[in-house]
């Protein structure tokens, strides 16, 4: 503890010399940098516990004032740039982004100290401000040193560019008179890396007899969380060394190991393969908490213990038995933020610890600006017909919507918004599903139960908002008195959509006036392709050009992960000529987290990143246009036909197949 003191003593006289003696801005050798982060006690929650509890000023208050969407106040901050001040031109239609430190968090000791999860901001090339606080009262130090290490991975102009909006508060969080730490504690969170994840231990015949320590569980997505396998329950606990070998001792009990000697996850699978409950990983002495993953062929093999890493004590590593508790205590939220319309917002949850979680939800404030203008110019006479406002939607019928579809449009798009019961994202229903729009209209019954729009829901996120370009299925509802009807599955939690159709002329394209269903899809196995006969067709009189239009998605999961993480393609024959699909992302770490700009809903509850087979969580689908115009007789009879591939062949699991959700049509244009 003395080596501590002198440490902490060391460093507030290097950060005072810093300040009153050079410019902050010229340490940007990065080995000064280094030594400076290498105080092992600087950002090391367990040997400051207690200090963020010095909460006394009426500013902490509870208050449940805060929504997303209401108006954000004005705001003043102390920063080591000078006085900040909202609304200013400083931020001027500029999304800005709140990060708060707390001392006692193992996922923010690795965030802001993980030399990837900085420069995955420093490199995001964000438009928006980032305002850093702290939740300690060395808050003035944390921040040049914050500061002072972002600075030092910037490599480009760009860095500096997003390093110009970095703000770094100077005061504690709890000293500041501002509603924004008020927000921080309404908005408290508690879940995927969002509370305050500890250790309890509690050596035999030891004193102390208690150990607080922060802990960073594993990801979630491999390894099953010690919250869910263990509760509040009490457990026995064994130190083996190194842990890089099959160990007896190990059976039914929670190993404390070393790093070293080995690699993490040889020591993790010695553990497993001993029959430990799970394991505690102590960090290298002086080394701050580590994000802890599976790397190619390790994800394959199925491990079923927690890991969680925690700080190196001496003490701990020098306990050879004892119980331990796995806690999590509630916390501040560690992030929100105001949007580019002035607006209070969440942030969703960060699933690992690195800021490029703030970057996605940065890049969803870009989509959702662009989309806001793309509707803005559409043409002034564009008709916009509501269907659902903020409706209630649950259960086996879903809901249903009467009207007259206009007609003599060539153009047409649904705007869909989806919220939830509730005020906060976490009221919103915990699983994806498929939510789709059926249409029924008088005159052809025939085609009752087409499809005219489909959309994945979010894992637990409010802020969804999509513009669907259906032009190509028109015929099925121009002029027409027709029933909407929205549903997902029967058992999901409720959701709150909001469904506008837009209609509106681009005059440089033809009309849609006829359609003629297709191919559906099915069950994806050995005999999914059998139930495909070629399908003839003569072109009517007067058309200019033929499309074939598609809606494709995969679901379930078969010995190949089909179909929702196999990439699987789709070809249309139409007279000889091939018209294809693969969806290549399907089962990438992050095919869909690629795709915000796209407008996918960032930082979900659940395994939003992956790639999945022609759709993600929280997006529309959009219908796939092939124009066919050019291989097609206009004289005489035409052929397609449709087959389903899994690498090249047909598909042929071995058990549990998936599913192919499947429209298709031939489109008729004058």
């Amino acid at each position: 503890m003395a080596r501590h003191r002198e440490l902490r003593t060391v460093w507030v006289v290097a950060i005072f010399f810093v300040i009153f003696f050079f410019n902050a801005d010229a340490l940007s050798n990065r080995d000064t940098v280094r030594s400076l982060r290498g105080a092992k006690t600087f950002l090391r929650g367990a040997n400051s516990a207690g200090f963020s509890n010095l909460k006394s000023n009426e500013f902490r208050k509870s208050n449940s004032g805060f929504i997303p969407g209401q108006k954000a106040d004005n705001f003043s901050l102390p920063t080591l740039n000078g006085t900040v001040l909202y609304p200013s031109d400083t931020f001027k239609n500029s999304p800005i982004f709140f990060v708060l430190y707390i001392n006692q968090s193992g996922f923010e000791d690795c965030l802001f100290n993980s030399d990837d999860s900085l420069r995955s901001l420093v490199n995001s090339g964000s438009q928006s401000h980032f305002i850093f606080m702290f939740d300690d009262f060395r808050a003035a130090e944390l921040a040049v040193w914050l500061q002072m290490s972002l600075r030092s991975l910037i490599t480009s102009g760009a860095g500096w560019q997003v390093f110009s909006r970095l703000h770094f508060v100077s005061i504690s969080s709890y000293k500041l008179q501002s509603w924004i730490p008020l927000v921080f504690s309404n908005w408290q969170c508690q879940d995927h890396n969002c509370g305050l994840d500890q250790i309890m231990i509690m050596p035999k015949d030891a004193s102390p007899s208690l150990f607080p320590l922060m802990r960073l569980d594993a990801r979630y997505d491999w390894l099953p969380s010690p919250s869910s396998l263990f509760a509040n329950r009490t457990l026995d606990f064994v130190t083996i060394g190194y842990a890089c070998d099959a160990d007896p001792r190990a059976s039914g009990k929670i190993v404390i190991a070393r790093s070293g000697l080995c690699d993490s996850y040889t020591k993790v699978l010695a553990m497993y393969q001993s029959g430990a409950l799970g394991m505690l990983l102590m960090t290298a002495p002086g080394e701050h908490l580590f994000d802890f993953n599976c790397i190619g062929s390790q994800c394959d093999t199925p491990i079923n213990i927690s890991v969680s890493i925690i700080p190196f004590e001496e003490m701990i590593a020098s306990f050879s038995t004892g119980t331990l508790t796995f806690i999590t205590e509630p916390s501040d939220n560690f992030f929100f933020a105001i949007d580019p319309f002035g607006q209070l917002a969440e942030t969703g949850w960060g699933l690992y610890p690195t800021f490029q979680f703030l970057v996605w939800q940065d890049q969803w404030f870009t989509f959702m600006t662009k989309l806001i203008q793309k509707i803005n110019d559409h043409p002034p006479d564009t008709v916009v017909v509501s269907v659902f406002e903020n409706a209630f939607l649950q259960g086996k019928d879903g809901i249903t919507k009467n009207l007259t579809i206009p007609n003599g449009y060539n153009r047409m798009e649904l705007d869909l918004s989806l919220s939830c019961p509730g005020t906060r994202d976490g009221d919103c229903a915990m699983w994806d599903r498929v939510l789709n729009l059926f249409v029924c209209c008088e005159g052809l019954e025939q085609q009752c139960g087409q499809e005219l729009g489909r959309w994945i829901t979010p894992f637990r996120r409010r802020i969804g908002r999509w513009l669907t370009d259906v032009s190509a299925l028109l015929p099925l509802v121009a002029g027409r008195f027709c029933s909407l009807n929205m549903k997902t599955d029967a058992w999901a939690m409720p959701w709150m959509p909001s469904l506008s159709v837009r209609f509106y002329n681009a005059p440089e394209d033809l009309f849609p006036v006829y359609i003629q269903p297709l191919f559906n899809g099915g069950t994806f196995d050995k005999s999914y392709n059998t139930k495909y006969q070629p399908i003839l067709f003569t072109v009517p009189s007067g058309i200019k050009k033929v499309i074939l239009a598609a809606t494709i998605t995969g679901h379930g999961s078969d010995d190949q992960q089909c179909a929702e993480f196999c990439p699987t393609t789709h070809v249309f024959m139409a007279n000889g000529a091939n018209y294809s699909v693969s969806f290549n992302d399907a089962g990438t770490p992050l095919g869909c987290a690629n795709r915000v700009l796209d407008g996918v809903v960032p930082n979900e509850h659940g395994t939003w990143l992956y790639g999945r087979d022609g759709w993600c969580d929280g997006l529309q689908v959009d219908p796939l246009i092939f124009d066919i115009t050019s291989v097609i007789a206009f004289d005489k009879q035409n052929s397609v036909n449709y087959r389903g591939l899994f690498q090249g062949k047909d598909p042929n699991p071995q058990h549990d197949p998936g599913v192919i959700i499947m429209n298709s049509y031939l489109v008729y244009f004058k």
